[in-house]
């Protein structure tokens, strides 16, 4: 390539399977420009074809135009040659993240929420990509974003033709090496997962059978994460093993959905906690009140007499109240240069501890102090309302219906439907709340949530049924339904 062509190359930044990547300048900035490479003889039947492939893979993605999508710029085909344009991305990826540091679990469902969302937005436009690994995924200031869609030999391997052994990497689903020509948007939920068990334990879910890709892939057993990582909950191991089912249609229906079954195994574990916390906490104040308290009622009874040294007749014996209250226990990242920081993800928020907000629950005369209340009923949250807008300043009525394309509501991108929890009971709910977007039916997006505060639905809105849930404890408490239709 010359200047005269539009570009400058400046340098070599890599080499992979579709072929080797140069950093070059051209009248919109630096992009990265990967060149088509093949091992078949030029001009053979082969060559052509996978020439082909290679053209037809960066069309494809010149239309996924997503935030969390690295954006193919130009496909150029002449003189033999073949290069795909790309935006060029100085940061780091996950991979150089992973080798370098164990990223915590909220950072890694940050990471995993955001490549979700990229994936799940390509399979909606018929793009798959094929081959789904840590290298692909830039961790940018503004958060995760995922370049190379379809364009991967592997993304793309013809009916029949064992996949070469040259080829072959921990990341790839089973259906890459049984039958290529099925690979589909299930098997970019399956690289996701491995990614998922990587960052969740440090290690493949294949453990050292890792060392045989061919063999790990299709038989080798995979140890439930809680079991690798005592750390982890084992509200995970269910979610993330479905996802790692060696059969398609034993996976979830999106990878948003696998990921957002994931994120709500964390959310379960620390509510739990939490809440756990939170009540030992308030019983040791409510305690050392009580204490003080006794103590002093005692000491200023009109009848009390201070007790002289030695007399043992005035020392409280077991059973009055100054003994019994000193029994009272208290109380719980084009593969470049180094930008690191993880963004954080539109849609997900933090949720506030509302467990000591100004309402301390009556102590038990008969359970012991430790014990934590039981969770509340659904009559408890009462008050709790919520609202459903566009571009946060439109408002979506109850069992509405509108089109794809309405002036007002229906031309929504990414991050413009969002909802809203409001309380103006009495007795502020206890516990964590947990807000579901499901699609026809189908969970694809779930967050921990605050009162008071815009929760961004995490995809792009498309038509279909909408059914937007608030749990408290893990119980639905309050529900909104909507349609858009085509």
């Amino acid at each position: 390539m010359s200047a005269s062509q539009g570009y400058q190359l400046l340098q070599r930044l890599g080499n992979g399977a579709a072929g080797a990547v140069y950093l070059a300048e051209s009248e919109r900035g630096r992009v990265a420009i990967r060149q088509f490479e093949s091992k078949a003889e030029i001009n053979s039947q082969a060559w052509q074809s996978e020439r082909q492939r290679f053209l037809e893979a960066g069309r494809q993605a010149l239309g996924l135009k997503h935030p969390r999508i690295v954006p193919v710029l130009e496909v150029i085909d002449e003189a033999g040659e073949a290069f795909v344009a790309m935006e060029y991305v100085a940061a780091e990826t996950l991979a150089t993240a992973m080798a370098a540091r164990r990223l915590r679990p909220e950072e890694t469902d940050v990471v995993l929420r955001q490549v979700a969302m990229a994936l799940d937005f390509a399979h909606g436009r018929g793009v798959i990509h094929g081959d789904l690994k840590p290298s692909d995924i830039f961790l940018t200031p503004k958060g995760a974003r995922v370049s190379d869609f379809a364009i991967s030999p592997r993304a793309w391997q013809p009916e029949h033709q064992a996949l070469p052994a040259s080829l072959l990497h921990g990341y790839l689903s089973p259906e890459h090496l049984r039958d290529p020509a099925s690979v589909g948007a299930r098997s970019d939920q399956y690289s996701l997962a491995v990614i998922a068990y990587q960052m969740y334990t440090g290690q493949s879910p294949y453990g050292e059978s890792a060392r045989d890709p061919r063999s790990a892939i299709l038989y080798a057993p995979v140890v439930p994460p809680s079991q690798v990582e005592p750390g982890l909950p084992k509200s995970i191991d269910a979610p993330l093993l479905k996802a790692l089912d060696r059969d398609p249609n034993g996976r979830y229906n999106s990878c948003m959905e696998a990921v957002a079954f994931l994120g709500a195994g964390f959310i379960t574990h620390a509510g739990v906690a939490g809440e756990k916390r939170s009540s030992t906490g308030i019983y040791a104040v409510v305690g050392a009140l009580l204490l003080v308290l006794l103590a002093a009622l005692w000491w200023w009874w009109p009848t009390h007499k201070a007790p002289r040294i030695g007399d043992k007749k005035n020392i409280p014996t077991q059973g009055s109240p100054a003994s019994a209250a000193n029994r009272n226990p208290g109380g719980e990242t084009t593969k470049t240069a180094a930008v690191k920081g993880i963004g954080s993800s539109k849609g997900t928020s933090k949720a506030k501890d509302h467990s000591t907000d100004g309402q301390y629950p009556p102590i038990p005369p008969k359970a012991p102090p430790s014990d934590p209340p039981p969770p509340p009923d659904v009559p408890a949250a009462q008050g709790l309302t919520i609202d459903v807008l566009s571009r946060r300043t439109h408002k979506i009525e109850r069992d509405s219906s509108f089109r794809v394309g309405d002036t007002e509501l229906g031309e929504m991108a990414q991050g413009d439907l969002t909802a809203m929890i409001s309380f103006e009971g009495q007795h502020m709910p206890r516990g964590p709340l947990v807000l579901e977007w499901a699609l026809d039916g189908v969970v694809v997006d779930r967050v921990k949530a605050s009162l008071n505060q815009f929760i961004e639905y995490g995809n792009e809105p498309s038509a279909g049924s909408y059914r937007v849930t608030v749990k408290l404890n893990g119980r639905p408490i309050q529900s909104f339904t909507f349609r858009i239709t085509p």
